[in-house]
């Protein structure tokens, strides 16, 4: 990504790097999820067992059981696998309705796309990673950056034709602060592209 875009020969590139900060919330969100997967299998185990420990007895005049407990825990890891799949879209609804109240937006120029397909036991993946460059307007100052995006199976066509090459794509970022740019398109890229 040496070349400047067409028409931007005299602007002053800055490639955004965040690698270091990237692997800290990466790891940080895993552990975060795996909380989150454990409160919900506990919570669902309590709820299980109190559901046929004393409020099925009551109402059904049943015996009293622990046999909620399994299904307790199988809706709590259900729940958990919920929270922990849409999270990335919740952050990134977010982050962009408080940006487009109070952030600089820009447009952004596709600049690349790489995709990789990862298949691990059974279970495929597709990653991709765009490379974006765009024009703070009011500095007049060039940024590039890297997004990461994730889909199970075999890729999304939706994305790709979003986010193809050449394509241009509108990025929100807090004044002065283009490294914790978003792109607004209706995919959420990797957690750690969002916190920060």
């Amino acid at each position: 990504m040496t070349d400047a875009p067409r028409g931007h020969a005299d602007v002053a590139w800055v490639d955004v790097s965040r690698r270091r900060a990237w692997w800290a919330v990466s790891i940080g969100w895993g552990l975060l999820q795996l909380v989150i997967l454990a409160l919900c299998l506990f919570w669902g185990g309590v709820a299980g067992v109190s559901v046929t420990w004393s409020l099925l007895p009551h109402l059904l005049g049943i015996r009293h059981s622990v046999n909620g407990l399994a299904v307790g825990f199988l809706t709590g890891l259900a729940v958990g696998l919920i929270i922990n799949h849409k999270a990335r879209m919740w952050v990134r609804r977010a982050r962009l309705r408080r940006l487009r109240r109070r952030g600089s937006r820009a447009t952004a120029r596709v600049a690349a796309v790489d995709r990789q397909h990862r298949s691990v036991r059974g279970s495929k993946s597709t990653s991709y990673v765009v490379r974006l460059q765009w024009i703070d307007p009011a500095t007049r100052t060039g940024y590039r950056c890297r997004r990461w995006y994730r889909f199970a199976g075999s890729g999304s066509a939706a994305f790709e034709k979003a986010c193809s090459t050449g394509a241009e794509v509108t990025v929100w970022f807090p004044p002065g602060r283009p490294s914790r740019a978003v792109v607004d398109i209706p995919f959420a890229p990797v957690m750690a592209d969002l916190l920060f």
